[in-house]
């Protein structure tokens, strides 16, 4: 190769590192405006197609001797700073363009730089393509029953169905009518399935199978991840602690909390409508494993906290007359038996167990909290 062919490459070489724009020193600085005007002006305010290079053009063209960058897309020029600079770490913003390793400053944030321009000029970037669409909602529950499905149902909402036409659908009758009249939809085969926590469909009324087991004796224990939409709730302290304080409004708020974070997760299907909640079973038998779920052993302090946790759970004054959750009062009467296995082998369970309670204290102590959470509550 002659000399000539070596001169002619190293021009060709040095001539593409020229054209164009350099950026040759580049600082974060706060921008935050707050009525004082920007740092670097004038500039560009919409966001568009942008890197360091094409904004260095564009006030290269104005005859400008800074360049800033903001917000990935937004272009600043100047021949010298409108205020004494903040120095910030903000600047981590990637350029608006198709492609780029670039960064362009950031929210309330602009990388301010020098440059040097020959050539020919910068090419105007192409802008970013679009972000990809949100994913698809996801189908539609058959079953209130099916893994991470709690959506709220109602058939009376579908006007291509005839259950919208029926009078349990009709808001303007009472609801002793509507209630009645979807009783008398269900077959006797359906009344017992729903007898059952797991349910099963009702063709009468046109909803699928649902699940009437949920917790909530300290808050929404049944969160449901529904295709990532998942909720967490607040927990509080146990009703053998709270149960100590002797103070309705307490127990009252609590339960107001409780069912309004179960309204709100029902709202987005993360949770169910029905909730085992609260346990008014006796706290008499101090080898039971859940009498801290419990208000105590008194029957008249575990009577007013059924009625005063039912009624904040259920009751809520942006919407009266309607439940807000629902409340359940558990367990079985005279219910202090989880499960157990003796050393000997011998073992109970409290689907099993013989509680042997004299009529008087039955009635004057284990069912007087249940009469109090359905007569009061």
């Amino acid at each position: 190769m002659g000399v000539g062919s070596v001169t002619l490459m190293v021009a060709v070489l040095v001539g593409t590192v020229d054209a164009g724009c350099v950026v040759t020193k580049s600082m974060c600085y706060a921008d935050p405006d707050q009525g004082k005007g920007r740092l670097l002006g004038p500039g560009d305010e919409p966001n568009t197609p942008m890197n360091k290079e094409w904004c260095a053009q564009k006030c290269y063209n104005m005859k400008m001797s800074l360049a800033g960058v903001e917000y990935g897309g937004q272009c600043y020029c100047g021949s010298k700073l409108n205020r004494k600079p903040t120095a910030a770490s903000g600047c981590t913003m990637a350029c608006n363009e198709a492609k780029t390793t670039e960064t362009c400053g950031g929210s309330f944030a602009i990388e301010v730089f020098n440059y040097t321009c020959s050539g020919s000029p910068v090419p105007e970037p192409k802008p970013a393509p679009a972000p990809p669409p949100p994913p698809p909602p996801p189908p539609p529950c058959t079953s209130f029953n099916e893994e991470g499905c709690a959506e709220l149902f109602n058939p009376c909402l579908n006007t291509s169905e005839p259950y919208h036409a029926m009078p349990f659908c009709n808001p303007t009758l009472g609801l002793d009518v509507r209630a009645a009249d979807a009783v008398s939809r269900l077959t006797l085969q359906e009344k017992f399935a729903n007898l059952n926590n797991g349910g099963s469909p009702i063709k009468g009324l046109g909803v699928p199978a649902y699940n009437w087991w949920s917790e909530a004796s300290t808050g929404v224990a049944n969160e449901i991840n529904r295709r990532g939409k998942a909720t967490h709730t607040t927990k509080f302290a146990f009703p053998i602690t709270t149960g100590m304080s002797f103070n309705r409004t307490l127990w009252q708020k609590t339960g107001a909390a409780i069912g309004r974070e179960a309204r709100a997760m029902m709202n987005v299907g993360t949770s169910f409508s029905t909730f085992w909640a609260p346990v008014i079973n006796l706290a008499r038998e101090p080898r039971w494993g859940r009498n801290i779920e419990t208000p105590g052993e008194d029957p008249y302090l575990t009577g007013e906290y059924a009625e005063w946790f039912t009624k904040g759970m259920q009751e809520s004054p942006d919407a009266p007359g309607y439940i807000q959750a629902s409340a359940c009062c558990k367990h079985y009467v005279a219910n202090s038996m989880e499960q157990t296995t003796q050393k000997d082998g011998e073992s109970h369970e409290r689907q099993h167990v013989d509680s042997l309670v004299s009529q008087q204290d039955l009635i004057d102590s284990y069912m007087y909290p249940f009469q109090a959470c359905v007569e009061k509550g």
